[in-house]
This record gives structure tokens, sequence and C-alpha cells, in this order.
């Protein structure tokens, strides 16, 4: 991973959006996030691109998105592209919201 973003802040992010947007509830969100995190391989000790500290739950972006990209299209089909549009990669491959 070149530009490692730590678990918590990518799902600090993606919560306060499906919050703004009402998509459904932050519990049931978490809920499907920790199951997902629960089946990542653990690497070594990585520094997050965001917060600086050092996580071994670091997951790619792209993997990340496709996971909450998916759970929202069960939920609501203009949610998914909604959350497609908003998370998008930045040059420098990190999420921008």
């Amino acid at each position: 991973m070149q530009s490692p973003i730590c678990a918590l802040c990518q799902t600090d992010k993606v919560e306060n959006w499906i919050d703004k947007k009402r998509v459904a509830t932050i519990k049931e969100f978490r809920n499907e996030i920790r199951a997902f995190l629960d089946t990542v391989r653990r690497y070594n000790k990585l520094s997050c691109t965001y917060c600086r500290l050092e996580s071994n739950t670091s997951v790619c972006q792209g993997c990340y998105n496709e996971r909450v990209y998916t759970w929202l299209v069960s939920k609501n089909k203009t949610a998914g592209k909604d959350f497609l549009d908003a998370f998008k990669y930045s040059d420098k491959k990190q999420l921008i919201a």
C-alpha cells in the first residue's frame, strides 16, 4: 500500500457521509464494516497518512470502498452511486470526501 489509511479514519469519513445522507443507521454500517474488517489480513504496523497513528488494520481504499458500495447498493441503489461520486481518489490515491 502506497498511502495506507487506517480503518478508523476511513470509517469516520464514511459514517459522516452516511449520517448526512440518512441512508442507514450508523449502527448498521458499523456492524457491516466490523464484519469486513474482521476478515482483513493484518499487516505489520503501518502509519496512517491521515492521523499518523500506527495501525495493523490498514486496508486499501479500493477494497474498503468496494465493500461499502456493495452494502449501500443493497440498501439503496442511488446511495451507492452517490457514494462513488462523493468518495473519489486524488492523484496521490488518497480518499477524499
